[in-house]
């Protein structure tokens, strides 16, 4: 699906609260932050990782491109008496200017986890964590490579690109569901047409195959797999002559 609007920011928060993403990525990384900690989410999106990580620390600045979901992200936080998140309206690279303890970025755009030069800006800031939720190969019965030939950067790209440049890590792989709750057919083939960009026919034939009861809607799940890469105090190693 492309780009952020109001309906797209709307059935991403419901499945945020709905489906195991990103609940099963917060247990793993909730446990190694500590209380004074200030959180760099790089393309936070509507928040959702914000949101569940601002009661447990000191500070998060949420940064993204777009402003229509910085405007959500802030309109949420106010609702929630969450004070303190800031919204940054930036790409990335760009100065931060507070230190940082810890970085994350989940599910961002391709650059961001696969560029060198965009590691390397996250490795200057010397965070203590670099918490890397990268996409994985999604299962049946979305099968998005199915209906989406083109080539997306994933997390296989930025071991690759870790190991080239000699940073350690570690990676779990995670199994999730990350499924949308809908309010009926109509709505769960309209999700499906444009998140797997695919007619509207043959999206509205998908829907009636996989909608499940959810509530008083449907829900459609989306199995799939993620990585999470974490790096401990990352540095670019010295250049040598």
């Amino acid at each position: 699906m492309r780009g952020w609007d109001e309906k797209t920011i709307d059935w991403y928060m419901r499945a945020g609260e709905h489906s195991q993403y990103p609940r099963l990525v917060l247990a793993e990384i909730l446990p190694r932050l500590e209380p004074n900690f200030t959180v760099l989410d790089i393309g936070c999106g509507p928040g959702v990782y914000a949101l569940a990580l601002a009661p447990r620390v000191a500070l998060i600045l949420a940064l993204d491109r777009s402003p229509l979901v910085l405007e959500h992200l802030s309109w949420l936080s106010q609702t929630r008496s969450l004070n303190n998140i800031r919204c940054l309206n930036a790409s990335w690279p760009c100065p931060i200017p507070e230190q940082v303890d810890v970085v994350l970025s989940a599910l961002g755009s391709g650059e961001i986890m696969t560029g060198e030069e965009s590691l390397g800006a996250i490795f200057a800031l010397k965070p203590r964590l670099v918490f890397l939720v990268a996409p994985g190969q999604y299962r049946n019965p979305f099968a998005w490579q199915e209906h989406r030939p083109r080539p997306a950067p994933d997390g296989n790209d930025t071991l690759a690109l870790l190991a080239r440049l000699g940073i350690p890590y570690t990676a779990k792989a995670l199994a999730l569901d990350f499924g949308q709750p809908v309010h009926d057919l109509a709505e769960a083939a309209e999700f499906l047409a444009r998140f797997l960009e695919i007619p509207q026919s043959l999206a509205r034939e998908q829907a009636e195959a996989i909608a499940r009861p959810h509530g008083p809607g449907l829900y459609l799940p989306n199995p799939r797999n993620i990585l999470l890469i974490t790096l401990e105090n990352p540095a670019l190693p010295a250049k040598t002559d």
